[in-house]
């Protein structure tokens, strides 16, 4: 499997990877992360939401990997 101690590597890092080249934008000040707060009775993708309604995202980590200092 590789070094996955390797924050900067999406392949090995784990998580989502979100690029904004995807969306059209070349470059972003902010980025706003929204949970949809969606659940679906009988889903076992996500079975969170089975648990008394408690569905949510859990947020450990961000990492930019392309990124550069605020010349301001």
């Amino acid at each position: 499997m590789g070094d996955v101690n390797q924050p900067r590597n999406p392949l090995v890092s784990g998580g989502d990877v979100f690029d904004l080249h995807d969306v059209g934008l070349e470059e972003a000040r902010y980025v706003l992360i929204e949970d949809l707060n969606t659940c679906v009775a009988g889903d076992f993708v996500f079975p969170v939401c089975l648990a008394g309604g408690k569905q949510g995202f859990d947020l450990d980590a961000v990492a930019i990997v392309n990124g550069r200092m605020n010349e301001e």
